[in-house]
């Protein structure tokens, strides 16, 4: 980022609303914040929340964290108090980045000790310091390295608890390199950012832009969950790469004639893509590359890409094949290697592999295992992280989805254990037993919960929502 701003210290990197940030302008806030927060006592591998909606502000708040040496907790502020609760104590973050709008609510939910900064209104208490202690550039250290945490993600878990991933900056970096060679995205100027940041689909648009001096254009939920208006703003800005799941693009649709399409790469992430939306974008925007993307949150962000599916006329979908320094191996249940066609586990290795996940060291150890190939061939990662997921190899090299051998389902994106809806449900006093199903396929799958009740009781859907809606997030209602 940093060398981005020496080469090109006048390029537009962030757009908002109206607003636009230079590289020179986003890299002087970021810096001040970096020098405020390490005044803090932030340093590497310190936690510092941030909670803000998709604006300037966040970009800001996240390149001064990763500059001070630190990493971010993402906290949605669309989440329930009590996951918010719950993420700030499992993290024991001691700082928190937010705005003015959501500074009270988090006071609540906080531990007194927690310090609040609302980068909007208290942003002139951060240049005050750095003008009052004539703050230079040498006075920030810069004792972060690769090996460092760069953010903590909190994904559902199977417990009834989310469980926190703890991402590296070196596994962030081969993942952005990765995938800007993968796709040939020299030609894309401008990126959007449509996603939350505390699910890792979104870092595609946050990391590539800033890494290789491209535009990065935010937009509000309010923008993004109104079609028409969104499709206005890609059309008139000319969005060059869009990164979305497939019920995103399915619910953009405005018509089978117009739909939000990237003006040179599409790519698609977060549940299988079907052929019918391949076929919409080439139909519609016959330049425009196509990729699907794959790849738990675990192994940093994705693993695993196509081709450019628009360049084929097969009408087989697939995973892809490895990215760059990652090893893909298919085993059975004895952890053996299994034939080409022969269905197995997926376990992922390389240096997309994060550390583990946070305070669950029990649930490291079953999910991050030791790679009984590695010593087999001792350019591959020593640790590979098992992803639930059933595939198969095709003769043709790429990985074929399969399912879950689990009760794991993504919606819209999002990954649920539905165990943590289950788990909630069964605290509910007048629930003797539920479980809970993904129902339909693909754009159209939502869940539904089954449960039995103590004695006669009667309870009806808008009484337990709200009940849920307590602690569970809005995706896994």
């Amino acid at each position: 980022f940093m060398e981005q701003v020496a080469a090109h210290p006048d390029k537009i990197a962030v757009v908002y609303e109206g607003q636009q940030l230079t590289y020179q302008a986003l890299y002087e806030q970021s810096h001040a914040l970096a020098v405020y927060l390490q005044a803090q006592g932030v340093k590497p591998d310190s936690l510092v929340g941030l909670c803000v909606d998709r604006t300037p502000e966040m970009m800001v708040g996240l390149l001064g964290i990763l500059m001070a040496g630190a990493a971010y907790v993402p906290l949605d502020p669309k989440l329930p108090d009590e996951r918010i609760r719950y993420m700030l104590s499992d993290s024991d973050t001691g700082l928190v980045l937010t705005s003015h709008a959501f500074s009270q609510r988090l006071k609540v939910l906080s531990d007194e000790s927690v310090e609040l900064l609302a980068l909007d209104t208290q942003w002139t208490e951060v240049v005050s310091f750095v003008e009052h202690n004539n703050v230079g550039e040498l006075v920030l250290n810069r004792e972060v390295n690769a090996s460092n945490l760069a953010y903590v993600i909190y994904t559902s878990g199977s417990t009834g608890t989310p469980k926190g991933v703890m991402v590296e900056h070196y596994m962030v970096v081969d993942y952005a390199y990765s995938v800007y060679k993968k796709m040939e995205l020299t030609d894309c100027e401008s990126f959007i950012a449509l996603s939350t940041f505390s699910a890792d689909l979104g870092n595609t648009a946050l990391f590539i832009p800033i890494i290789f001096a491209k535009s990065l254009h935010l937009v509000s939920n309010e923008m993004v969950f109104a079609p028409d208006k969104f499709k206005q703003y890609v059309d008139q800005h000319r969005i060059d790469c869009i990164k979305m799941t497939p019920s995103h693009f399915e619910m953009f649709k405005l018509s089978e004639h117009e739909m939000i399409i990237a003006n040179k790469v599409q790519i698609f992430a977060g549940e299988p893509l079907p052929q019918s939306i391949v076929k919409a974008v080439k139909r519609l925007n016959p330049l425009c590359r196509v990729y699907n993307n794959y790849g738990p949150t675990e192994t940093s962000i994705a693993k695993l890409s196509t081709s450019n599916l628009a360049a084929t006329t097969s009408l087989d979908i697939h995973l892809g094949k490895a990215l760059n320094n990652t090893q893909l191996y298919v085993l059975d249940k004895a952890n053996n290697l299994v034939p080409t066609g022969v269905p197995g586990e997926l376990f992922i290795a390389g240096d997309g592999v994060a550390r583990g996940y946070m305070n669950r060291a029990d649930l490291t150890a079953e999910k991050f295992l030791n790679n009984p190939f590695h010593q087999l061939f001792l350019w591959q990662g020593k640790r590979m992280y098992r992803t639930g997921d059933l595939v198969r190899w095709r003769v043709d090299g790429n990985i074929e989805y399969l399912g879950r051998i689990d009760s794991q389902i993504n919606i819209r994106g999002f990954r649920i254990e539905v165990g943590e809806i289950e788990t909630c449900l069964n605290l509910h006093l007048d629930i003797k037993d539920c479980a809970v199903i993904a129902y339909g396929n693909e754009e159209n799958k939502k869940l539904v919960a089954f449960y039995t009740v103590n004695d006669t009781k009667v309870l009806n859907n808008e009484e337990l929502q709200a009940y849920l809606n307590q602690s569970l997030p809005e995706y896994m209602l």
